[in-house]
């Protein structure tokens, strides 16, 4: 977004710090007293922007930034805007995914002129859930293996419990 506004001529619309993930160096001849704060890594772009809002929430936008945040268990919620336009081809709103990306069901939705606007809490993987999913995939693993094991035996003619 900081690309595509030229970072606001060093006013951004929504005030307040505004923390840039670059893609290239610091733009020659910016502003000092612009309140950006140009990190090169994701985890400590959020940890730079928690500093000057306290409490308050911190907001990531979507892209490839928003999609590293998202997959490092950064972002707590998701607000989305659901336009309808149908292009045909586009851009993954959180760029490139790694890994299964999971939302609740929207706790919010407010229907705004022709564009609803929900909220939806990201969906935390507790670690009894990897578990079950780890035995899973060892048990399926285990019921090829033996079946493929077993289907040899029987066209070798040798009984079930044949080594």
């Amino acid at each position: 977004m900081f690309d595509l506004t030229d970072g606001w001529e060093g006013s951004p619309p929504a005030g307040g710090h505004i923390v840039v993930v670059p893609h290239r160096p610091k733009p020659e001849g910016w502003s000092p007293g612009a309140p950006y704060h140009f990190v090169d890594d994701v985890t400590r772009a959020v940890a730079t922007a928690r500093e000057p809002a306290g409490d308050r929430a911190v907001v990531v936008s979507a892209g490839d930034v928003g999609g590293q945040a998202f997959a490092l268990g950064l972002v707590e919620e998701v607000a989305m805007d659901v336009v309808p336009a149908v292009f045909g081809s586009g851009r993954r709103y959180f760029g490139p995914a790694r890994a299964p990306l999971l939302l609740e069901d929207p706790y919010r939705v407010v229907q705004g002129d022709r564009v609803p606007h929900l909220r939806h809490r990201v969906r935390r993987q507790r670690a009894g859930d990897r578990a079950r999913r780890a035995v899973r995939r060892l048990l399926t693993a285990w019921r090829r293996s033996s079946a493929s094991t077993r289907g040899r035996r029987r066209r070798r003619g040798c009984p079930r419990r044949c080594s």
